[in-house]
């Protein structure tokens, strides 16, 4: 594990893709980044082969969320960054199957399952990152 000097980031959705990179990156040049995911086995792979600390969350439940600010608060006493990077991809077929109905239909799932979880995760982590509140 790698614990930076330059700031605590927590990244959700952190076990692949955009926000397995943003991770690396940011370890790269010093910072102690909390891979989130909802997927313990692959959360727990991602921060491993990156050197990152693996923080269970799933944004879409209030439970989840407040269990891992309650461990960031507890283990670090701070965050100073969280990068709201989780989200879905719904429906699952290929482009050429793919229909403008069922692209608007997975749009709307992820853009009303994001920002719930959006709001969830900010509202928990804010007493961390904002001084005083």
């Amino acid at each position: 594990m790698i614990l930076g000097t330059v700031t605590i980031t927590l990244i959700t959705g952190a076990n692949k893709g955009l926000g397995r990179e943003a991770a690396r990156q940011l370890l790269e040049v010093g910072h102690t980044v909390l891979v989130g995911a909802r997927n313990a086995e692959r959360g727990r792979r991602a921060a491993g082969e990156l050197g990152a600390v693996f923080l269970e969350i799933d944004p879409t439940s209030d439970a989840s969320v407040a269990a891992a600010a309650g461990r960031v608060r507890s283990e670090y006493g701070r965050l100073d960054v969280l990068v709201n990077n989780a989200g879905t991809a719904e429906p699952r077929v290929g482009a050429a199957d793919l229909t403008a109905g069922e692209a608007m239909q997975g749009f709307g799932i992820t853009c009303s399952a994001r920002s719930g979880s959006r709001m969830r995760s900010c509202r928990s982590c804010a007493p961390r990152i904002i001084p005083g509140s």
